[in-house]
């Protein structure tokens, strides 16, 4: 089961990453997920955010709000 949800997790990162790179300068955020990733390519942060963080974040959503409540 754990395998199982890692994989969607890669796959929904995935399909965000892909629409965000289509999208170029044109692309806004519509959920968490974009949100997260657009903080992960922040250069600036303090603490930076990496892949596994995206994901965990998106997990821990998604335990506490749904999978439909993550923008997934």
């Amino acid at each position: 089961l754990r395998e199982m949800f890692e994989r969607f997790l890669d796959d929904v990162v995935d399909e965000h990453s892909e629409r965000r790179r289509r999208a170029g300068d044109k692309f806004v955020a519509t959920d968490a997920v974009d949100l997260l990733l657009e903080l992960a390519d922040d250069p600036n942060l303090e603490v930076p955010i990496e892949r596994d963080g995206v994901k965990a974040f998106t997990q821990a959503a998604a335990a506490d709000e749904g999978v439909e409540g993550v923008g997934c």
